[in-house]
Parts: structure tokens; sequence; C-alpha cells
């Protein structure tokens, strides 16, 4: 998707789910109907939805977290979960290896990525979810804490 203008990817139900920063920063939503959306945003431009086209994209993404931690899941393309114990060893803590990672990810994919590192997976995809441009890495201390302070609604 091209980053200056709003732009999203519908499924064969035209409902959104992708959508880039531009078309957030339009109230895009994913989940949202195409015509609803192109109400919202009448400029926005829509591709289709092609979940083997952005597989084969995000597997050079899997293959860099890959080549630093072991036994990744690639649970849809966009969204790794890796058990980062023993690398947190290796590299001498989650500071140097999420640096490793990102320079990794970075080299491969470029910038635009959201890192979530927490104990449990449901914690660490909430993290990406909360990780910005700016700070694009989200380390929970505390998964509980962490998940009682999401809001549920």
């Amino acid at each position: 998707m091209p980053p200056a203008e709003p732009c999203q990817a519908v499924d064969d139900k035209n409902l959104v789910v992708a959508v880039n920063k531009a078309a957030d920063e339009a109230e895009i939503r994913v989940g949202m109907r195409r015509r609803e959306a192109e109400a919202v945003c009448p400029t926005v431009r829509t591709i289709e939805h092609d979940p083997g086209a952005e597989m084969a994209r995000f597997e050079q993404v899997a293959v860099a977290v890959e080549s630093l931690i072991p036994r990744i899941e690639v649970v849809m393309p966009g969204l790794i979960l890796a058990p980062v114990t023993g690398a947190v060893r290796y590299f001498g803590g989650e500071g140097p290896l999420v640096d490793r990672v990102v320079k990794e990810v970075n080299a491969v994919a470029g910038s635009g990525f959201r890192i979530g590192l927490a104990a449990g997976p449901f914690a660490a995809r909430r993290a990406a979810e909360i990780a910005t441009d700016v700070d694009p890495v989200y380390v929970v201390a505390d998964d509980e804490s962490f998940r009682a302070s999401l809001e549920v609604a």
C-alpha cells in the first residue's frame, strides 16, 4: 500500500481487512464495509486482499526473526509469536535482543513494524498494537498488571 495516500484492502465480502496509516488517520477502520469506508474518505484507494501474496512478502520477515529466535509461529502475515526466553539469555537481555530484531526486520521490511514483548502471547499481541511509529517496541514488565489496564469494551 502506498504510504502517502489512504489505502484499504478489502476481502471478498467487501469488508476492510487492512488500512495504511493515511487511511487510519482518515478514520477508516478494519471491519468497516467498503462503501462505509469510501463515504468516510472518498479518495481512499481500494485493493483486493490477497493472503497468498501477503504471506510471500512477509516470509522474509519471518526468516529474519527466525535467524535470531528459533521456533517462531507465524499466526498470519504480519504477526509472529516467538518464545524469547532462550534468545534473551543468548543475546544478554531483552534490550540487546530487541535491538537485533529491530535491526533485522528493518533491513528486510523497512520501518512501520511494531514489536510487543511480554511473557504471554495475548499481552505481547496487545503490546504490539499499543506500540507506535515513534516507539515501535512496547515491553510489558508485568503481564497481569498490563492485562488489568486494558479496556474490555
